[in-house]
């Protein structure tokens, strides 16, 4: 980070003329500082930030000012010092709850999680709140206790319901303490009680997902893509998730999912995919023109311009405007799978080899094992006569994977002969 160590000089001279270390500063003058110290923190100034809290709070031993103190040096990951001014102060400010969740969390930090077990459990005898029984449930949680940390949990979720709390509690029955159905009954209970909210679901999709249990994961998708669409809302983050948990559907899952779409007239990328899953290029074609026309986004351009040249049966007519959509998808998002795609055409139409072979190998550095790509770098070398860099790639492409691709046999048929 960079020091502003010169204007802060500057400052102190301004504010503080003809003071002296025993003189106090005028109200005037500490509260300039004080808001200088404010926007220095904002804009992520964080040691300047604490210096000048640190003269403040010399000045005047202010709580607002050692609050400001330990969330910084906590953010700063001087939890050491934390747990010293914890020790220095505590008398002065035994009232002050925040400073014991501070000297916990550091001493968590620093992995005394016993210590700050035991912290914990005297701060819960004095203030038995629903945030206090949470810490203890995330505390008993680092040590392995995990039944102990169940109990923790539902104390702070009968107290008072929070959504963070409870995917935690959520996560700690799926994933620690195998109680997997109750995982997710927990959430879905709890949200029959309250308005649709985005991260509970997606919590529910995630769990639902690890168990295959397709019916549910449909289900919520569903209820996410109708919220969002009479909220207004973008598509991109349920989108995300739908196209990640394509794999496991089968064929009436997805046409399930297409009728769906359809009927509800949302136009979204997880509808293209399905489309594409499908083979129905031309739909897909459709919904990514006019998502881009809608939207601007590039990853749709990219899909309409691989669609139209994949269905042109006179590839050199469109060769040139496929390669100026490309040039301007990768200007935005350098994708491995984007670069080869316009690697390979260059190369395979031997527009610019060179160019092409440049591009494939900036796709195989982001992804080396790639087989697609794999196979047009070895083919970018055997255009420009490379045989021995194309056959050790395509040797180590055979050692990879049993290859049963087409093309990839036809290009390691004419490397093999290549001299």
């Amino acid at each position: 980070m960079q020091r502003c160590s010169g204007i802060i000089l500057i400052l102190l001279i301004v504010f503080s003329t003809n003071l002296t270390a025993s003189e106090k500063m005028t109200n005037y003058q500490t509260n300039r500082l004080y808001i200088i110290a404010l926007e220095l923190r904002k804009n992520n100034y964080l040691q300047e930030s604490l210096d000048i809290f640190n003269i403040l709070f010399e000045q005047n031993k202010n709580w607002t000012y050692l609050s400001n103190i330990l969330d910084i040096n906590f953010l700063l990951k001087d939890h050491n010092k934390v747990i010293n001014m914890f020790h220095l102060y505590k008398e002065r400010f035994h009232d002050k709850q925040m400073l014991y969740h501070f000297y916990i969390l550091a001493l968590y930090s620093t992995n005394q999680l016993q210590k700050a077990k035991d912290e914990q459990y005297k701060l819960l005898s004095h203030y038995d709140t629903a945030q206090n029984n949470f810490y203890m449930a995330d505390i008993l949680s680092g040590l392995g206790e995990f039944y102990k940390a169940k109990l923790y949990f539902e104390k702070s979720l009968s107290i008072k319901k929070d959504n963070t709390v409870l995917m935690q509690y959520s996560s700690l029955l799926y994933f620690k303490l195998n109680q997997k159905e109750k995982a997710i009954t927990v959430v879905e209970d709890y949200m029959k009680e309250t308005t649709y909210d985005t991260k509970l679901n997606f919590h529910i999709i995630k769990l639902a997902n690890l168990q295959n249990n397709r019916t549910k994961i449909l289900q919520r998708v569903k209820k996410s893509y109708i919220f969002f669409k009479q909220n207004h809302k973008t598509y991109d983050s349920i989108d995300n998730i739908t196209v990640k948990i394509l794999s496991i559907l089968n064929k009436n899952d997805i046409e399930n999912l297409i009728k769906f779409f359809e009927e509800n007239k949302i136009d979204s990328g997880a509808l293209v995919s399905l489309y594409l899953k499908q083979n129905r290029s031309q739909e897909a074609f459709e919904i990514s023109t006019k998502l881009y026309k809608d939207t601007k986004d590039i990853k749709y351009l990219a899909i309409l311009t691989m669609i139209e040249y994949d269905k042109a049966k006179e590839k050199n007519k469109i060769l040139d405007k496929t390669i100026k959509n490309f040039e301007k998808v990768l200007k935005e998002q350098s994708s491995s799978y984007y670069l080869n795609f316009l690697g390979y055409l260059l190369v395979d139409h031997d527009i610019d080899i060179k160019k092409g072979a440049n591009l494939i190998s900036k796709a195989v550095i982001k992804n080396p094992t790639n087989i697609a790509y794999l196979d047009s770098l070895a083919w970018a070398y055997y255009k420009q006569n490379l045989c021995k860099k194309a056959k050790d790639v395509m040797h180590k492409i055979y050692k990879l994977e049993k290859i049963t691709n087409e093309t990839i046999i036809d290009h390691n048929e004419k490397i093999r002969n290549c001299k």
